[in-house]
């Protein structure tokens, strides 16, 4: 990508799909099959056994992202292990280690920076982890400030559902990998890898964006059903498209989600302001004549400064203009 950004085309490059098509220094997609840069690549696809439901799909898992992920296994789980090390173990933390391991390519890609094999393999072989321990958190099979599960907790959570089925393409990791990876996210503790190449406040403000945008998909949902407002307005969007980030889509599978829902991503203590914010100003919004033109006020008074503080932590030169409902909109894939 180049600069100058707008800070619209920023986010909705980082939150949407768009950085996943960003290619690493040898030329594979961040996304791999999710991105449409994948078909135009040398693919290295085979069947392979891994004593999970997986096998009974038939589908392949992807070979060559399998091999960037070993490659740089020592330094995948070091870096894991050493993130928040002196935090409390919980489960809230092995999500932030999680998103803070996916958000280092998109993020370096953003600032105009090459993404290295190394990297791009971090977040390929973390982003998965991402989504189990936000669906758990979500849908409160635990809470952020609980211990994570032992190995025997995750695998039930796994198998709970399809986590390592895709449309055409398996999970490539063998139990064993899986295991390990999870240990290190959950209760590793070293001294031995390196910081972020990314400033930490970039990945906590990527981290609240994401927040905010399931918040805001679930502050829309319960004026939908109730057929209150204007269904064009951007939240109704995020909460109705097809393709939205992945913690509104965490958020929507729960049936009765609200944008409070939103705050169990996080411990008690952990969470961000911008988001107390945004679910304080919910009430008066309630009660206007257009509840989701109200819910989309809210969101982007908050959204602003959030945005604002990942262009400029990621040095990007934008324009003068400030975020807009159209890039909020703009995270949305289809």
């Amino acid at each position: 990508m180049s600069t100058p950004w707008t800070t619209d085309a920023a986010v909705a490059w980082v939150l949407g799909p768009g950085h996943l098509s960003c290619l690493d220094a040898e030329g594979h997609p961040l996304g791999e099959r999710a991105s449409p840069r994948y078909a135009r690549t040398a693919a290295d696809e085979e069947r392979r056994t891994f004593g999970d439901r997986r096998d009974a799909t038939g589908l392949p898992c992807n070979i060559g992202a399998l091999a960037q992920v070993r490659a740089a296994w020592p330094s995948i789980l070091e870096l894991v292990a050493s993130y928040e090390r002196d935090a409390a173990p919980t489960l809230g933390r092995a999500l932030r280690r999680a998103e803070a391991a996916t958000a280092i390519a998109p993020l370096l890609a953003l600032s105009g920076a090459t993404v290295s094999v190394a990297q791009a393999a971090l977040y390929k072989a973390t982003v998965g982890f991402g989504e189990v321990l936000a669906a758990a958190l979500v849908e409160q099979w635990a809470d952020a400030d609980d211990p994570p599960p032992d190995d025997v907790g995750f695998f039930a959570w796994l198998d709970a559902r399809p986590f390592l089925i895709g449309e055409r393409q398996v999970c490539a990791g063998s139990r064993g990998h899986i295991r390990r990876l999870f240990d290190a996210l959950a209760t590793g503790d070293s001294a031995a890898g390196e910081r972020p190449p990314v400033a930490e406040t970039a990945i906590a403000a990527l981290r609240t964006l994401h927040a905010l945008v399931a918040a805001a998909a679930g502050a829309a949902r319960p004026h939908l059903l109730e057929g209150r407002g204007d269904t064009e307005a951007t939240c109704a969007r995020l909460y109705q498209a097809r393709e939205v980030p992945s913690r509104a889509a965490a958020l929507r599978r729960v049936s009765d989600a609200g944008a409070a829902h939103a705050t169990l991503f996080f411990g008690a203590a952990d969470v961000p302001a911008e988001l107390r914010g945004f679910l304080d100003a919910l009430p008066a919004a309630a009660t206007t004549r257009d509840p989701l033109a109200a819910i989309d006020d809210a969101l982007l008074a908050t959204m602003r400064p959030v945005a604002a503080r990942l262009v400029i932590e990621c040095g990007l030169t934008t324009t003068e203009a400030p975020l807009t409902l159209a890039g909020i909109r703009a995270v949305c894939g289809d």
